[in-house]
């Protein structure tokens, strides 16, 4: 037991200064189309702001425009980006019919605000590093 609890320890250690990579919204695209739910494709990029690569095993997300929840989701893509570069991910969402016609009323201008929240989890690693970005982006819906 203590043996593993040492080895846990060690890879804490390990990844202790590891920054959570900068996250940015690229794109949010419609994917599929139906009575009920929605199918869109959100594409981030991830920044890499650490001086060794960054492995990540699994991301839980959460998406909202304007201020109002849009969609969430987690993905288990495995992502290898390496020290100071980036990696562009593609993520599905479902999203329900009545929280996008919100937001289609909602807008006067092709450019909304994004907020992204969420955690990425680091392999071989019980380490998560949260993450939470604003910004703007164009839709294309």
């Amino acid at each position: 037991m203590l043996i593993v609890v040492s080895l846990l320890n060690a890879c804490t250690w390990m990844y202790a200064d590891f920054k959570a990579p900068k996250v940015k919204l690229l794109a949010i695209e419609p994917s599929q189309f139906g009575l009920f739910e929605q199918r869109f494709n959100i594409r981030l990029r991830l920044q890499n702001r650490n001086d060794s690569e960054l492995a990540i095993r699994d991301m839980v997300y959460a998406l909202k425009l304007n201020g109002v929840d849009f969609a969430q989701g987690m993905s288990d893509q495995e992502i290898t980006i390496p020290e100071d570069g980036e990696y562009v991910v593609e993520l599905p969402v479902n999203v329900k019919l009545k929280t996008l016609l919100r937001q289609l009323t909602r807008r006067d201008s092709a450019s909304i605000r994004y907020q992204l929240t969420g955690h990425l989890g680091l392999m071989r690693s019980l380490i998560t590093l949260p993450f939470d970005y604003e910004g703007e982006v164009d839709l294309e819906f």
